[in-house]
Parts: structure tokens; sequence; C-alpha cells
């Protein structure tokens, strides 16, 4: 399925650099280990392209692969768009698991464009991450343009707050109830894993967005544009993690087995 939109795409924002080289930033690069995060792959990335390396092995599949997301990386692991977002979010500590993976879509779909912009990149973000004019015009910290709803990037823009502890402390949620093995594809033949169709189409539309109170208490602009949850805190997704990773290990084990 084809969840992207049909509309037309604004001409500044087709190209998400002033120059031609995708690593030249608006961005102040203040240090932090989650904004580190996404300018070292993204420098990373650029460099390699101009180098000469193919786009598609730094792409990496055109679904959303998230097995690092559950495991630790291998030796042969590659380094892809998909791979970097799945340990970006594997860091993360007590927030709820569907945002995670929500974030993993996003900000997969977001960094290609980053690296190659195109009008075919930028119409695969989903609406919710694309930069706002604000964000475009006004110099920023880079975790600033790293959350997944364009009000709260704006506000961070001009107060920045940190709005992973936020999460933790206050939690949010995708309202996702179709369970862990619906949001999450598993081949049959290799036990990769990959977004869901049905999770990626849940996850473009920014209504399945909910907050707490506490997480509105700290960040008010999304009062008029989100529904806010009467609780003061949103406990994480209750899921069975371990029978996903079950279910991956059968299909590995019968791999090795063949291969005796």
């Amino acid at each position: 399925m084809d969840v992207r939109e049909k509309r037309p795409i604004p001409r500044i924002l087709l190209a998400p650099r002033a120059s031609s080289n995708p690593s030249t930033s608006l961005s102040k690069e203040e240090q932090s280990p989650m904004a580190t995060a996404y300018t070292s792959f993204r420098e990373w990335a650029c460099k390699s392209l101009d180098s000469g390396v193919p786009r598609e092995l730094i792409f990496g599949s055109e679904t959303v692969e998230v097995d690092l997301f559950f495991r630790s990386r291998e030796t042969t692991d590659p380094h892809t768009v998909s791979t970097w977002a799945s340990e970006y979010f594997r860091a993360l500590t007590n927030i709820d698991i569907f945002g995670c993976l929500a974030g993993i879509f996003n900000f997969d779909r977001f960094m290609r464009w980053i690296i190659a912009p195109s009008a075919e990149t930028y119409a695969r973000i989903p609406p919710g991450q694309r930069p706002t004019p604000c964000q475009r015009l006004v110099p920023h910290h880079p975790a600033s343009g790293l959350p997944v709803l364009p009000e709260l990037r704006d506000g961070l823009i001009y107060d920045l707050r940190d709005y992973i502890l936020a999460s933790q402390s206050y939690g949010t949620t995708i309202n996702w109830n179709m369970g862990l093995q619906e949001a999450v594809d598993m081949d049959a033949v290799t036990g990769n894993m990959t977004i869901s169709n049905a999770f990626a189409e849940h996850v473009w539309h920014l209504e399945n967005w909910r907050f707490s109170a506490g997480f509105a208490a700290v960040f008010p602009e999304l009062r008029r544009r989100y529904r806010i949850l009467p609780g003061f805190s949103v406990p994480v997704s209750n899921v069975n993690v371990q029978e996903l990773l079950d279910k991956r290990d059968r299909i590995i084990r019968g791999i090795k087995e063949e291969d005796i």
C-alpha cells in the first residue's frame, strides 16, 4: 500500500539545504547525545554519497527495517537509514514501543530526503515530519528538528525543552490497538522485520497521536491541535515482545539447520 499524499509539493521544500551539499545546515551544531546521533549519521551519509557510494547501499530496502530496534548490531549488519533510526530509538528507554516504531518510520523517511532531496523522497515523508517554514528559516539546535509533531518542533526552536525526558516521564501514545505482530511484518524466509503497511498508514495521520496532561503541561502548544488524555501520565503499551522474537528465532534456526 502506498500511503503517500497526492498533493502538489511546495517548491521551496524540495531541497533541505541552501547549497548543493546536504550537510550544510541552518542548525547550530550544539553538542547533545541525541542530536549528535542525528548529525553524525547525516554527515556520514552525505559524504558517502559525495564519494560515489550508491544511494541504494545507504537507503537500504524501500521498506523500513526494524531488526536493530529489537536486537544489538552484528558485524554483518549494514549502515542504512533504517538501521540508524532503529538504533536511535533502541537507545531510548521508557517510551511506548509503538511510539518508537512510529518514530523509526518517520525518521527513515525524513533522513532519505535530508541526504538525497527530491520530490520523490519528500513525498514519502509523513506529513507531520515534513519541515515547517520555521524550521527552514530559523537557525536552531538539531534536536529541535526531530520530534514527529510540527507544532512541537516549532515550539522547541524558540523554547528548547527536553521532549525525550517528558516522553519518558509523562508518556505519549499513537493509539495503536492492533498489537505488535500487526505493526511489524516478518519475512517468512529470512526473519527480517519491517514496519507493516497498516502501521505505516496509521502513523501517517497526526490525529492518531495522544498525550497525557503532564506532557501537555510541558508543551502547551499541543493543546489546540491534539487530543489530551485526562491522566497526568500515560503508561507504556503492554506488549509481548518475546513472542515476536521467538517467532523470528524459529525462522533463523530453520535457516541454520538447512545450511548444515
